[in-house]
């Protein structure tokens, strides 16, 4: 039996930073999939989450230089 949760919340501080909202809107969309979609631990596979949202392979690269995501 699976018990994640299932609510995540992000601060309005967080998205209303300066880097982040300078990301692209496909970036900025993807982080938020990936988010909520992340295990309590907080990990997700980026992959299908890219592929649903067809954002181009460099976003996550950009959330990963940014510091948004780990591998």
């Amino acid at each position: 039996m699976n018990f994640m949760a299932e609510k995540r919340m992000l601060a309005k501080s967080f998205l209303n930073n300066a880097s982040f909202m300078k990301m692209s809107d496909s970036a900025k969309l993807l982080y938020v999939y990936l988010n909520t979609n992340a295990d309590d631990d907080g990990i997700v596979e980026a992959y299908p989450y890219m592929k649903m949202l067809g954002t181009p392979d460099d976003d996550v690269k950009i959330l990963f230089t940014k510091g948004f995501v780990f591998f």
